[in-house]
């Protein structure tokens, strides 16, 4: 009985906080209940659910907005660079590449950020509601 009250009490913590060596002891007691022939179905989904909550990413809608902000800005300058204000032909050359390549860098981060929500919407459509 202790073994199966201590599965519960990991179940129960925030999964952000439980270590993967911590789910993986967890899984291994609760299969061991149930091959001595404790009927944990409900506690083996918990498991499940609380491992795919632990593994989903740190991406909120504040990340993607601040990206494209960023992106907005950095534009901005991209514009201010082509039309040439302020600065010699090789400065603006150099400048202009310096934004590209940190417009490019944004743009592969939104990429990613929009890549993890699918990925996130595409792995909740397969956990049942409850």
């Amino acid at each position: 009985m202790n073994v199966l009250l201590r599965v519960i009490k990991t179940l129960n913590k925030p999964p952000k906080s439980l270590s993967e060596t911590r789910l993986n002891k967890a899984s291994s007691e609760l299969s061991e209940l149930m091959d001595v022939g404790f009927k944990l179905d409900w506690l083996k989904s918990k498991l499940e659910e609380v491992s795919l909550e632990r593994k989903k990413p740190d991406v909120d809608g504040s990340q993607v907005q601040q990206l494209e902000e960023r992106v907005k800005h950095l534009q901005l300058k991209l514009d201010e660079v082509s039309l040439g204000k302020k600065l010699s032909d090789d400065d603006n050359e150099s400048r202009s590449q310096e934004v590209e390549e940190r417009v490019k860098h944004i743009e592969l981060k939104l990429d990613e950020v929009s890549f993890v929500r699918s990925y996130q919407m595409m792995i909740m459509s397969f956990v049942p509601n409850k």
